[in-house]
C-alpha cells in the first residue's frame, strides 16, 4: 500500500507543477501529415495488444488444466475497464488538451494501460508459483511476459515520440497505473488472496463498486466511451466471471459439508 501511497503524493505534486516547455512540450505534431511515423511503428500497437491477448488465453489454459477458478482473470480484466473509466475522469480533472487538437489528453491512457498490464501479468505469473503441475509450461508464460515487456516499451516509445502525450501526461499515466495496481495487490494480500484460492465476497463488492463507480463519473463527460463490441465482450466476461464465481462457491460449500462430516465421523469413533 505503500507504493499508492508514494505514488499518488507523486501524481498531485507533477499535477501541481507549473506549465514549463521541459514536460508539457509534445515531441512532434501528431497531426503534421507531412512526416507521418514509418508504417512499421504503426505494427506495434496491435502487436502488442495481439501478445497480450495470448498471454490472458494461455494464462486461462492453466487456470483450466488446474481446475482452478478461473474468476480471477476475468477479475483482472473487469478492474482494468474500471481504470480506463477512471482515467477519462482524471482526464476531464485534469482539463488538459495539450498534444490533441480536441479531446482532453491530461493522462495518457496508452502509458496507463500498459503498465497495468505489466503489473498484473507479474500478479498473474505469482499466483502460479506454488503450483508444481505446470512449473515447466509456465516457461512459456514467463517468456512471451518478456516479450509483452519489449513490446511495452516499444509501444511507450512510439507513443511520446510520435506526439500523443507530454513527459507529464505520461508519467501522470504510469502513476496512476502504479497507485491502481499497489492497491489490487494490497487487496489481495489482506483477503490471502495471493495464491489460486477463490475470490472472497469483500473483493467481488470492491471490484464491482470500483467498476460502476467509474463508469458512472466517466459518463457524465463522454456518452460513448464504450463501443457495441466492447459491450458485448464485458456482457460476456461479466456472465462467466459470475459463472465460475458461483460455481467456485458451491463447490467450496461442498467440500466444507464434506469435511466437517468426516470430522463428525473421526469425533464419534474417538469417543
Amino acid at each position: 500500500m505503500q507504493y499508492a501511497i508514494l505514488a499518488t503524493l507523486a501524481f498531485i505534486g507533477i499535477s501541481a507543477i507549473k506549465e514549463n516547455e521541459l514536460i508539457d512540450h509534445c515531441f512532434r505534431d501528431r497531426y503534421d501529415f507531412s512526416q507521418p511515423l514509418h508504417p512499421y511503428f504503426k505494427q506495434v500497437f496491435p502487436f502488442t495488444f495481439s501478445i497480450l491477448l495470448f498471454f490472458f488465453i494461455l494464462t486461462w489454459i492453466y487456470f483450466y488444466l488446474l481446475k482452478k477458478n478461473k474468476a480471477k482473470l476475468y477479475y483482472f480484466i473487469f478492474w482494468s475497464y474500471a481504470n480506463y473509466f477512471f482515467c477519462i475522469f482524471l482526464k476531464t480533472l485534469r482539463y488538459d488538451r495539450n498534444c490533441h487538437q480536441t479531446e482532453l489528453n491530461g493522462v495518457s491512457g496508452h502509458f496507463s494501460f500498459l503498465t497495468f498490464q505489466i503489473l498484473t501479468s507479474k500478479l498473474i505469473l505469482k499466483l502460479f508459483e506454488k503450483e508444481k503441475k505446470i512449473q515447466q509450461k509456465l516457461k512459456w508464460l514467463r517468456y512471451i511476459f518478456y516479450l509483452f515487456i519489449l513490446l511495452v516499451c516499444m509501444s511507450s516509445a512510439i507513443t511520446y515520440f510520435g506526439g500523443y502525450h507530454s513527459i507529464r501526461q505520461s508519467l501522470l499515466g504510469i502513476l496512476f497505473a502504479v497507485i491502481s495496481n499497489s492497491i489490487l495487490e494490497t487487496l489481495f494480500a489482506r483477503q490471502k488472496q495471493v495464491n489460486l484460492k477463490p475470490i472472497t465476497k469483500e473483493l467481488h463488492l470492491i471490484l464491482f463498486s470500483y467498476f460502476f463507480g467509474a463508469l458512472i463519473l466517466a459518463l457524465q463527460f463522454n456518452i460513448d466511451i464504450l463501443s457495441k463490441k466492447e459491450i458485448y465482450f464485458l456482457s460476456f466476461i461479466l456472465f462467466c466471471y459470475i459463472w465460475e464465481s458461483t460455481r467456485n462457491q458451491n463447490q467450496s460449500q461442498i467440500q466444507n459439508r464434506n469435511r466437517n462430516q468426516n470430522q463428525k465421523i473421526k469425533n464419534k469413533k474417538t469417543n
